[in-house]
């Protein structure tokens, strides 16, 4: 068949696959297409270079593409994954940063002293550990950042101080596309706090995660952009802020933030001794 005949085919296939992929793994249309692009290409270069039959040229050109992507895929987001790339944290000491890297998907608030983490037709899903340390008693912000397979897993102090809690939640990895899965999901909550300010951080784990690896443990002193855990594969990771300790929210819903480096939060200024 034609060499263009083979091109064309082979980015289509690729294409499909990388637009579901891309559904799943929450990636931006850009990253979508490039990638279709150059698999496609690379692809039905292959394919090309084969010398397929024309005889039975579709089915040769889509099993040629399957074979390929199941070896290319995982050889190329592995490589994304395990990076760990140093970070410098702002030279602004009145600001927290984030977490992790990845996309903001909300900014939520916290009334009441509850902690919601999802919300489906009115129904709260609260993190029932939080409520034992009386951080839940406060009001505030709750900030989630998601993770897909491209960013970096590696989690980060978002500021200077002491882990004041850290447990581990067993749970069902269910799909993080499940709103309940926020509370069935098998989780790690952090709490870092300093004179200044308390910090809750829960770390998620979705469907096929299988593992949460803690740097830190409980007692221990942290800096800002200290590397405190790492979640593997897709994840989440929630920031809870209230509202005595933080003046000014500095992300959005749909904001993409880098862990150690990204401002999230500034610090309420604390009146001066002999001042209201």
């Amino acid at each position: 068949m034609p060499f263009l005949d083979t091109l064309l085919l082979s980015v289509i296939v690729c294409g499909i696959v990388f637009a579901s992929l891309g559904l799943k793994w929450c990636l931006s249309w850009h990253q979508i297409l490039w990638r279709a692009g150059l698999f496609g290409v690379t692809n039905g270069l292959i394919a090309a270079w084969a010398g397929l039959s024309s005889a039975n040229f579709w089915w040769q050109t889509i099993l040629a593409n399957a074979v390929l992507l199941v070896i290319e895929i995982p050889a190329s987001i592995l490589p994304f994954f395990y990076r760990d790339p140093e970070r410098r944290p702002p030279r602004d000491g009145e600001v927290i940063v984030s977490a992790a890297d990845g996309l903001v998907v909300y900014v939520k608030r916290i009334e009441g002293g509850k902690v919601p983490l999802c919300e489906k037709r009115g129904q709260n899903m609260v993190i029932d550990e939080l409520a034992q340390s009386g951080f839940a008693q406060r009001s505030g912000f709750l900030i989630g950042v998601a993770m897909n397979f491209l960013d970096v897993h590696v989690n980060r102090a978002p500021m200077d101080g002491t882990v004041a809690m850290l447990q581990h939640i067993a749970g069902q990895f269910a799909s993080l596309r499940i709103p309940e899965a926020v509370l069935r999901n098998e989780r790690k909550t952090l709490i870092i706090e300093n004179s200044r300010a308390s910090v809750a951080l829960v770390q998620i784990a979705s469907r096929l995660v299988r593992r949460i690896v803690s740097y830190v443990k409980a007692g221990e002193s942290v800096a800002r952009g200290q590397r405190i855990g790492m979640i593997k594969f897709g994840s989440q990771v929630d920031m809870i802020l209230s509202d005595s300790d933080f003046s000014e929210i500095l992300v959005k819903a749909g904001d993409r933030v880098f862990a150690g480096e990204t401002p999230i939060a500034r610090f309420r200024t604390k009146p001066q001794r002999g001042q209201p």
